[in-house]
């Protein structure tokens, strides 16, 4: 009888094929990404003028300082790819892991885990066994959700709700040494790649915040 973890790699298998072929017949298509880049422009207008915003309320200040955050908070996912990458003993370069990136973040807005399944894709397709590629890709998931939960623990914990912040801080502390013990078996020098995480990681929310 097929246990819980065959019937979701079966699922993650099949998804990732799914994937492979959708993104083979999108790349032999030359009018997809015009056709895509009018859409989004069509629907940024329709949100825009739904909002019933005008220029002059519109903070640019804020515009530019997200789109500038933009680059080094996309930069960091590549480099969360390039960890899992050397964690199966392969070497993703900076184009590869871009697109990867870039294109797992489109995949996010579909009713799926898409960017987990674009980067297990891209990871099997190099060679890596889908177990070790699902096991990499969700340690270094929960590494950063834990160390969210963590960030967020002790700023509730300092802001007089020491009861909440307590509970926060402790599931950020298993959730956290969760994905370092995932990482663990998947690589031959698990302290650079758990080293390495850790600072991507912390880099993001730092970011973020």
């Amino acid at each position: 009888m097929a246990t819980w973890q065959d019937r979701a790699g079966a699922w993650v298998t099949r998804t990732a094929e799914r994937y492979r072929t959708g993104r083979d017949r999108v790349r032999g298509n030359r009018w997809l990404m015009p056709m895509l880049a009018v859409l989004l422009l069509v629907f940024a207008f329709l949100s825009w003028r739904s909002l019933g915003l005008s220029i002059g309320e519109v903070d640019w200040w804020l515009v530019g300082l997200s789109a500038v955050l933009v680059l080094p908070a996309t930069g960091l996912s590549a480099a969360e790819f390039m960890l899992s990458a050397s964690a199966v003993g392969q070497e993703a370069g900076c184009r590869e892991s871009l697109e990867v990136t870039i294109t797992g973040s489109v995949a996010n807005l579909l009713p799926i885990p898409g960017s987990t399944l674009v980067r297990v894709e891209a990871l099997t397709s190099g060679g890596a066994r889908m177990a070790g590629a699902v096991r990499t890709t969700a340690g270094i998931g929960f590494i950063w959700v834990g160390l969210s939960l963590l960030g967020s623990g002790l700023a509730i914990a300092l802001a007089d709700r020491p009861a909440a912040g307590i509970g926060l801080l402790t599931i950020g502390g298993v959730v956290t040494i969760g994905g370092i013990t995932a990482l663990i078996p998947t690589t031959q020098s698990p302290a650079a790649i758990i080293s390495g995480a850790l600072f991507v990681e912390l880099t993001t929310i730092g970011l973020a915040a």
